[in-house]
């Protein structure tokens, strides 16, 4: 059974265009322009620029999750329903992406006893309303059976937008966030780790290793969809070049009065 079939079966309006729709979900000309997660990398699970086993990223460094996977490229339209899904309103996303999800899961991830999702502040929890990971969690327990153990990690410091950061500072942003309700609810495991994207890897690494050390047997991690290695090259030169005209303009200015106050 292909994604597309099961993926596409519910609604009589597109989900992107809008436009009254017989075909599911999305209508034929917005599914031509989703781009599926194919030719990945075996470790972190994003597309890779040439069709090797793993990205450069995962050549050079061992993780603790045994492997990630995602359904979707992060491009639009995708890109813009995991926005919508986050930060409008939009929940009922977290069965439409749930679907395809749990597919995934059961082929890849056939030994999983529990799946666990990516906490959010209580704090910025309450402004949202909801986290979109306890959502998708929740929908891909009742299609797969695998059982969901909510808040079994909190997060206990309030972080930047880890989409704001490089991969450098994603991880130091991280560093010491996330905490235990009940380590025994994971010892012994084989976890999912649940998500929403997957772009440097750094939050689905973090959380990892705390639930290796707290003795799961192994974790998984599974996201709607991931940030290529093509397209994380250039978001990572943009973030830099950004952060380098942040502190060419803050110079800029001292300069300058410096020299006015030298004038006078």
């Amino acid at each position: 059974m292909k994604l597309d079939d099961v993926f596409f079966t519910l609604t009589n309006t597109c989900n992107i265009c809008f436009r009254e729709n017989q075909e599911g979900y999305f209508c034929p000309q917005c599914q031509k322009d989703i781009k599926y997660n194919n030719v990945i990398c075996n470790k972190c699970g994003r597309s890779t620029i040439n069709p090797e086993n793993f990205c450069n990223s995962c050549q050079n460094q061992d993780a603790f999750f045994e492997k990630a996977r995602s359904v979707f490229l992060y491009l639009e339209p995708i890109s813009l329903l995991v926005q919508k899904f986050k930060y409008n309103g939009k929940r009922y996303f977290g069965r439409i992406f749930a679907e395809p999800l749990s597919l995934v899961a059961l082929k890849e991830f056939a030994d999983a006893d529990i799946l666990v999702n990516v906490p959010m502040h209580k704090k910025d929890k309450f402004r949202r309303g909801y986290n979109q990971t306890e959502i998708l969690a929740t929908e891909i327990s009742k299609i797969t059976g695998i059982p969901f153990i909510n808040n079994v990690l909190k997060k206990d410091v309030r972080t930047k937008r880890q989409a704001t950061l490089t991969k450098q500072d994603r991880k130091s942003n991280l560093k010491n966030v996330f905490s235990f309700t009940d380590k025994s609810l994971v010892k012994g495991k084989v976890i999912i780790l649940v998500d929403d994207i997957l772009t440097t890897g750094s939050t689905a690494e973090i959380i990892s290793e705390k639930l290796i050390k707290a003795k799961a047997k192994k974790v998984y991690v599974l996201t709607i969809a991931s940030v290529g290695e093509r397209e994380q090259k250039d978001r990572e030169e943009k973030l830099k070049n950004k952060k380098v005209g942040f502190f060419a303009k803050i110079f800029q200015k001292i300069y300058r009065h410096k020299q006015k106050n030298n004038v006078q």
